[in-house]
């Protein structure tokens, strides 16, 4: 009697561990199903595509928003060379470099990064942001401040293009709307090399 009890005990057991492993294996399964058919970018480096599903069209020689003030640029550079770092973390945050903001929302970032502003040269609204290829969870505010270049007072006039290192030419980005007379707030996603443009 006891070893039959003994044996239907392991029977039990044996079978409810065996109900463990597939409840976790159908667990498993359905979860790579709902992450491979999840669409939302993902933080990290990633292929560059257009920043919206619009065909874009390349600029191949863009007329940058260039600096007027030479006095200023020459006592003060327009950006701090080499460049501005910020380490941002999950609780998002906010890092400057002369007339360039980013507003990076809580949770655009898995983990600490170092996010960098670095000119590319002082005459010209063109900035590069790294690391290189960057890609946010969530929409990034980069504001940019018009005073002392050539479309100060215009800012509804002016473009933020980004450079597509696949294609080799600069694109215009459709998430733009002028705050002010003197200030462009752009919404991004990831980065790459991004400036000003007289004109659209």
């Amino acid at each position: 009697m006891r070893s039959k009890l003994k044996i239907h005990m392991n029977n039990t057991v044996t079978k409810r561990l065996f109900d463990c492993v597939v409840a976790v294996l159908v667990l498993t399964v359905a979860i790579l199903i709902f992450s491979c058919g999840n669409e939302t970018p993902l933080t990290g480096e990633k292929p560059f595509p257009a920043q919206t599903d619009a065909p874009a069209v390349g600029i191949e020689t863009p007329d940058f928003v260039t600096v007027v003030d030479k006095q200023k640029a020459m006592s003060r550079p327009f950006l701090a060379p080499p460049g501005v770092c910020g380490s941002i973390g999950r609780d998002g945050g906010v890092v400057c470099n002369g007339p360039i903001t980013l507003i990076i929302p809580e949770g655009a970032l898995a983990d600490y990064t170092d996010i960098c502003i670095s000119a590319v040269n002082q005459q010209q609204l063109i900035a590069e942001f790294t690391p290189a290829g960057q890609w946010f969870a969530g929409d990034v505010s980069m504001r940019w401040n018009l005073i002392n270049t050539s479309a100060e007072g215009q800012a509804e006039d002016v473009t933020t293009i980004w450079f597509n290192p696949a294609t080799q030419l600069w694109e215009a980005v459709t998430t733009e709307e002028p705050i002010d007379t003197n200030t462009t707030e752009t919404l991004i996603r990831h980065f790459s090399k991004y400036a000003q443009q007289v004109g659209g």
